[in-house]
């Protein structure tokens, strides 16, 4: 078994690319479903905020599973419009901890944004609700949030309020 992330984000990503590869939260359980009947995953869920759109997924193809994930995020999230460039993927390890790092609000464009963990768990009750999650994936989602509230507990990460809204609202203001 293979786990892999593929997506964009703010990082790799211009928001007009990004926003073409949205997804809302009413349609995700039918896109997870999807997911993993057409991509031929064993397990898979779809993350997708302001900031990112990613698949995770898990597969006992190998790096097939990871092409099958990279031809479903441009066939049935986007428009095909992102380019190589724009689009990352991680495998096995990497992938866990790009998850846990997401989770956590380490690879938010504000440090510690607190919102990304509650559309990370909307993204995962979604996939449940498809059926799309198992063994593999329910244990992975579930130490992601375990790690978040100990990277906010133990480190003090999540003392202040903190998000891209209200660092807008706060820059505006000294403006």
């Amino acid at each position: 078994m293979r786990i892999f992330v593929a997506g964009m984000s703010y990082r790799s990503a211009p928001v007009a690319v990004r926003e073409r590869y949205t997804v809302t939260a009413a349609l995700l359980p039918d896109r997870d479903a999807k997911l993993v009947r057409s991509a031929g995953l064993d397990e898979g869920a779809i993350v997708s905020t302001c900031n990112r759109t990613e698949i995770v997924g898990v597969s006992r193809a190998g790096d097939a599973g990871l092409e099958r994930m990279h031809r479903f995020l441009h066939a049935e999230l986007g428009d095909g419009s992102a380019s190589a460039a724009h689009v990352y993927e991680l495998r096995d390890g990497e992938a866990v901890r790009h998850l846990f790092r997401v989770a956590g609000g380490l690879d938010s464009m504000v440090l510690g944004e607190a919102q990304i963990l509650g559309q990370l768990k909307l993204a995962y009750g979604a996939a449940v609700e498809a059926r799309s999650t198992g063994p593999v994936l329910n244990r992975l989602f579930q130490h992601s949030f375990r790690t978040a509230k100990r990277i906010r507990h133990e480190t003090g990460l999540g003392a202040a309020s903190v998000s891209v809204a209200r660092v807008g609202v706060q820059l505006a203001r000294e403006i």
